[in-house]
């Protein structure tokens, strides 16, 4: 059974999308290109520790510790991503912050159309933090 496509972005909305823009960078710091989608996902598989390593160093990911290793073994389960490092998700996504735009936007089934602001977000994490605490 084929499904009909609910939603097909458009040419500016995938050529700024970060895919595409980690496709360039990818063209940029490691000399690798990709004719289409399927060929980069080919890539991811085959080559997974550059792959992963290269997805590091895009996000610039904050951390603690030495990355260069992306992965302990080869055989799951027991694989360690990373297992030199620690990181702070929180203070990773806080930095891209923006008074400019929400830091959510969602809806469900029970709520209509809804967006958190930054200074929300992060007062709900804090509590939340807090309560862990």
């Amino acid at each position: 059974m084929v499904e009909d496509t609910l939603w097909k972005p458009t040419e500016e909305l995938r050529e700024s999308s970060n895919l595409s823009h980690y496709h360039e960078w990818l063209k940029d710091s490691y000399n690798l290109s990709f004719a289409n989608y399927q060929e980069l996902w080919q890539w991811s598989v085959d080559h997974y520790r550059t792959f992963w390593q290269s997805i590091w160093n895009y996000f610039d990911i904050l951390h603690d510790g030495d990355n260069s290793r992306a992965l302990s073994g080869d055989v799951m389960p027991g694989i360690r991503w990373f297992p030199h490092t620690s990181l702070n998700y929180a203070e990773h996504i806080f930095r891209q912050r923006n008074d400019q735009r929400p830091a959510l936007i969602f809806w469900s089934e029970q709520h209509s159309l809804k967006s958190m602001s930054w200074k929300e977000l992060e007062r709900k994490v804090k509590s939340f933090a807090r309560f862990l605490k």
